[in-house]
């Protein structure tokens, strides 16, 4: 009902290192050895401040043919993007996790 809270969305950012069998290979043809998964979750209720020490992504490690996941708020998805394309990773609007 309209009286949720927003904190019920789960948001969240996922950093995942490209693997060999991603939807983005075609995009990225890229010379780059394949890499077994490094994914951080992010709970980031402020949608910025973003740091290593506080469990999120790193976002200096985002290179160039990463994919960046978020869920959440538009402010927070907006930012992810904006890191993203950046970095020229890959972005990802996820739905709501249920």
């Amino acid at each position: 009902g309209p009286d949720e809270s927003e904190d019920e969305l789960n948001e969240h950012i996922l950093s995942q290192k490209r693997l060999e069998s991603t939807d983005f290979d075609y995009e990225m043809k890229q010379e780059k050895p394949p890499q077994k998964p490094d994914i951080e979750t992010v709970s980031d209720p402020d949608q910025k401040n973003w740091s290593i020490d506080q469990g999120r992504p790193n976002l200096e490690d985002i290179v160039f043919g990463d994919l960046v996941l978020a869920c959440g708020t538009q402010k927070l998805i907006e930012s992810a993007r904006d890191v993203a394309d950046k970095k020229g990773a890959a972005f990802h609007k996820e739905r709501f996790i249920f």
